[in-house]
């Protein structure tokens, strides 16, 4: 049943909000800031909004890779991750830490700096090895440079900062970096990290 005094108060609001001639020119440009500030408002939660729900699908779909990473098999992990997304090249974990992601690689080193792992336009990117580093089924360079943003919300490599503290490190030094279906620890090569 439809309350028809509420839909006429409601009516006499909203016509409220619209300058019309009766009006003074103050009101009426009191009117307009109004209904200005109103549509700014709707359209930054909209923004917002959209901002979160990205985030929470980009979470969801790394969730996906690090469930196939829980997987003891390191070939498995490598076919399975790859068809998912055939510019999977990698994956990184620091223990005891959010850092734990794939990593990924193009011909160019701007897509992934701002597209997701599913190749989705994103502002927080994925991790990405530099396009000159090569890495094939049969060799890969024993230098690797890996990009990904410094992100205020810690993903990425938001968390690297924290490192530099010395205790911090200590506590998170123990490490695993795959790539081409090998994994190797801090014991087999050293890292050097640039957070900017």
């Amino acid at each position: 049943m439809i309350n028809h005094k509420f839909v006429e108060k409601t009516y006499d609001f909203l016509k409220s909000l619209f300058p019309n001639r009766k009006e003074s020119i103050n009101q009426i440009i009191l009117k307009v800031f109004y209904l200005i500030m109103i549509l700014a408002v709707l359209i930054s939660g909209i923004y917002i909004g959209n901002h979160f729900i990205s985030l929470k699908n980009e979470e969801k779909v790394i969730e996906e890779y690090r469930s196939i990473w829980k997987n003891e098999n390191l070939q498995y992990k490598f076919r399975k991750a790859s068809a998912k997304n055939n510019d999977f090249k990698g994956w990184i974990k620091f223990e005891n830490s959010s850092i734990n992601y794939p990593i990924f690689q193009t011909d160019d080193n701007s897509f992934y700096l701002n597209h997701s792992a599913d190749k989705k336009k994103s502002e927080n990117g994925s991790l990405l090895f530099d396009y000159r580093c090569k890495i094939t089924p049969d060799s890969t360079d024993k230098n690797l440079i890996i990009y990904g943003k410094n992100n205020n919300n810690l993903t990425a490599f938001g968390e690297l900062k924290k490192l530099r503290n010395i205790a911090y490190f200590r506590e998170h030094s123990s490490f695993e970096f795959s790539v081409n279906e090998k994994t190797l620890t801090k014991e087999d090569n050293i890292i050097s990290a640039a957070s900017c």
